[in-house]
C-alpha cells in the first residue's frame, strides 16, 4: 500500500474507532511502530488527528469541517499557515474583520485569537466552529443556503446581510489573479459575496498560494483598486503593471 493510501485509510479507521493506541494501529496496518508514528505525525500536522500519551484519535475539527474542506486545508498546509501569519500583521485591536471560506484564510484564526476587541464576521461554518471557544471574540455568523462542499453559507441571505455591513479589513482567498481585472473566481456565488465585501471594507487582504496561478477562472471579483495587499509566496508571471506588483507581498 502506498503511503498516501495508507494515510487515508488510517483516517477512515479512526473515524470509525474514534481512539486507539499507536501499537494497535501498527498491528492493524502491519507496519512498525516507528512507521506508524511518522504517519500519525504527518496526519496531526494536517490537523486530521490528535495525539495524546501513546494514543491517537480523530481530530474534533475533522468531523465538523467535512471531507472536502479538510482535504483542501491539508493541501500545502505549511505554506498556508505562513501566508496566514504574514497576513495577520495587518490586523489592529478592535478591528471588525470579515473572513471568507477559503482554506488559506482558515489558518489565520491561530494568529488573531489573542488580539483584543475583535469582531469577526464570517459565512464559514468551519471558522464559526473553530472560534466558538473564544468568548472574548465577538463573532457574527452569516446564515443562508448551506454549501456542504465548502462548509459555508451562500446565497441571497448572506449577500443581503453583507450589503449592510462595514469592515475595517477583510481576508479572502481567490481562484486566480489577473493583471487587468484583479482576482477571479469560478463560482458566481463566491464572486458575488467577495465583491460586496471588498466594496464595504476599508482594507482587503487577498491570500493565495502560487499553485493557484495556473487555474483558469473568468469571473471578475475584486478589482485592483479595492485590493490592499495580496499575500503569496511567488510573484505571478502574468502581473506586469508596476502598481499591481507593489500590492503583492511575498513571504
Amino acid at each position: 500500500m502506498l503511503r498516501k493510501d495508507r494515510l487515508n485509510t488510517i483516517v477512515k479507521y479512526l473515524e470509525i474507532h474514534k481512539k486507539t493506541s499507536i501499537n494497535s494501529l501498527a498491528d492493524e496496518f502491519k507496519i512498525s511502530p516507528i512507521t506508524i508514528r511518522l504517519d500519525i505525525k504527518e496526519l496531526a500536522k494536517k490537523g486530521l488527528v490528535e495525539r495524546s500519551h501513546g494514543y491517537v484519535s480523530i481530530s474534533k475539527n475533522k468531523f465538523f469541517l467535512g471531507g472536502d474542506i479538510s482535504d483542501r486545508i491539508a493541501v500545502e498546509n505549511d505554506l498556508k499557515i505562513k501566508l496566514s501569519k504574514k497576513a495577520s500583521e495587518y490586523i489592529n485591536p478592535g478591528d471588525r474583520i470579515f473572513l471568507d471560506d477559503s482554506s488559506t484564510v482558515f489558518n489565520i484564526i491561530n494568529y488573531i485569537v489573542d488580539i483584543p476587541g475583535l469582531t469577526i464576521v464570517t459565512h464559514s461554518l468551519s471558522i464559526m466552529y473553530a472560534i466558538r471557544n473564544y468568548p472574548h471574540i465577538h463573532m457574527i455568523g452569516l446564515g443562508g443556503t448551506f454549501c456542504n462542499t465548502d462548509q459555508a453559507f451562500i446565497g441571497e441571505m448572506v449577500i443581503n446581510c453583507i450589503k449592510n455591513m462595514h469592515f475595517n479589513i477583510s481576508f479572502m482567498g481567490c481562484w486566480n489573479i489577473d493583471d487587468t481585472y484583479g482576482t477571479t473566481e469560478t463560482s458566481n456565488n463566491a464572486s458575488h459575496i467577495k465583491s460586496i465585501v471588498a466594496n464595504n471594507s476599508d482594507k482587503n487582504i487577498i491570500l493565495v498560494t502560487s499553485s493557484k496561478f495556473k487555474n483558469n477562472s473568468e469571473i471578475k471579483t475584486v478589482s485592483w483598486n479595492k485590493i490592499t495587499k495580496i499575500v503569496t509566496n511567488e510573484m505571478p508571471d502574468n502581473i506586469s503593471n508596476s502598481d499591481n506588483k507593489n500590492k503583492i507581498v511575498l513571504l
